[in-house]
């Protein structure tokens, strides 16, 4: 008897065939982000950019761009109320808090390093706190050990957006390992860019899966959907 080939088969051959073929379509398009794509399960990534590696330190989810990133990387965490975050930023940073409902409390910024002010972070902290949104504004690294030691003492979560931060890096690496997560941008204005595109930096496989979940509509497979 000849083997039967059902309409589930079918379609999922079909869908197989579409992703290799939008795979090898983003590859041309895109080399730097296609890098990513095949490493993206990957921890500790390292990319190659004009002949240097760049340390990610961390597992890599791909999005649209920095803004939706911001915004995904707010839900993954689960973010509500009140989050302290820096009035000296591209307006998607606060945003992406308006958009998820939270409240963006803004705290002053250092004179020398345009990042928001340790100093004044736990002044700015109610009840309604759950997290604390620094820039690393134009690749100065914030203050992260002092950040996180406010956020350790509140049991805060810490989202960096480190739009500006590609390939940066501290005493003891890239400094996108600090925080919960980090968010990046590879918009034109970019010193490393790809036209347009984003990314979540992860500290583990589990936060990248439900990432993806969010940026996929909440699809698992043909058949599944999660909340």
């Amino acid at each position: 008897m000849a083997n039967s080939t059902s309409n589930l088969d079918l379609i999922t051959q079909s869908q197989a065939s579409k992703e290799v073929t939008a795979n090898a379509m983003f590859d041309a398009a895109s080399p730097a982000m296609a890098f990513a794509r095949r490493q993206s399960t990957t921890s500790g990534l390292t990319w190659g950019y004009y002949g240097a590696n760049i340390s990610v330190d961390g597992v890599l989810a791909q999005i649209a761009n920095g803004t939706l990133a911001l915004v995904t990387a707010l839900q993954a965490l689960r973010i509500t109320g009140e989050v302290i975050t820096t009035p000296y930023s591209f307006m998607a940073t606060a945003h992406s808090l308006l958009w998820n409902g939270i409240k963006p409390v803004f705290v002053d910024v250092e004179s020398g390093s345009l990042n928001l002010d340790p100093a004044r972070i736990e002044a700015a902290i109610t009840p309604q706190t759950t997290a604390i949104m620094p820039v690393h504004c134009y690749g100065n690294p914030c203050q992260s050990e002092a950040i996180q030691r406010i956020a350790d003492t509140y049991n805060l979560k810490v989202i960096y957006d480190a739009a500006h931060a590609f390939g940066v890096r501290d005493a003891g690496g890239s400094i996108l390992r600090h925080g919960d997560l980090s968010i990046l941008s590879f918009h034109a204005t970019k010193v490393f860019n790809t036209f347009e595109g984003g990314a979540i930096v992860c500290p583990d496989a589990k936060t990248k899966e439900r990432i993806d979940h969010l940026k996929n509509f909440g699809f698992v497979g043909e058949t599944t959907v999660v909340a």
